[in-house]
């Protein structure tokens, strides 16, 4: 949720933020790491999205080749 908030409280930082999240991996040694990466990809590409970032576009191209099913689906929802 924090993320997510980011855009709209420190837009100057959310670029920056959203990538390292969207980038970082953290639950790959974590049983349900699918789910909980995935969630963590959407609110970055929300980040994105919300400060009119020039990443968005490239970002979401990335979600929409993910191996992440939920992911996918959720980038296709997104109208850039």
């Amino acid at each position: 949720m924090a993320l997510r908030s980011i855009g709209k409280i420190y837009p100057e930082k959310a670029e920056s933020y959203a990538t390292l999240f969207y980038n970082r991996n953290k639950y790959i040694d974590i049983g349900s790491k699918y789910q909980r990466d995935s969630y963590q990809k959407s609110m970055a590409l929300e980040v994105l999205q919300t400060i009119n970032s020039p990443l968005f576009k490239e970002y979401l191209q990335k979600a929409q080749y993910s191996d992440y099913d939920r992911l996918r689906v959720y980038a296709e929802n997104f109208k850039p």
